[in-house]
Order: structure tokens, then sequence, then C-alpha cells
């Protein structure tokens, strides 16, 4: 009799899932590195009023890729359906 640890065990498919989900958190995570970037560059610019529409547009793309990696990391922690936190396998 083996206890299983909290991490459940998931279907193939389901698991193939997750990891893909994890693979494009970890890209939009870069992505918004890269946001976060232009919007310092667009506001150290001396350009006058360049820099309110063009980093209010960055800072909006920004904010809703942090807003799409939190839903999508909730869903990746979320258990797999049908498990429990702890299984004991005979």
């Amino acid at each position: 009799m083996t206890n299983m640890s909290h991490f459940e065990i998931l279907t193939g498919d389901e698991k193939k899932f997750r990891e893909k989900i994890k693979k494009y958190i970890s890209e939009m995570r870069c992505l918004v590195h890269l946001l976060d970037v232009n919007i310092e560059i667009e506001q150290k610019r001396d350009i006058p009023g360049s820099d309110t529409e063009t980093v209010r547009q960055l800072k909006a793309r920004r904010d809703n890729l942090t807003a799409t990696i939190s839903d999508l990391k909730k869903m990746v922690d979320r258990p797999a359906r049908g498990t429990r936190s702890t299984a004991t396998i005979h």
C-alpha cells in the first residue's frame, strides 16, 4: 500500500494540457517583461505627448497579459477533476 502525495494522479491528456498551459504562462511572463522594458523606454523619450498614448496602450497590454497569466495559473493550480489531495494505491 503506497500513499500518493497531494500531487494528484492526472490523466495523460490533462497532464499534457497543464504542461502546455505552464509553457504559455512562461512565454507570457517574458512578454510582460518586454512590455515593461518598452514602457520604460517610451517614458524616457523626450518627444512631447508620445509617452502618454503609447505608454497607456503598452500598460493596457501588459495588464491584460498579467490578468490572463493569473487566470491560467489558477486553472493549473486547481486539483484535477475526480481526484483527492491524497490517495492510497493498493
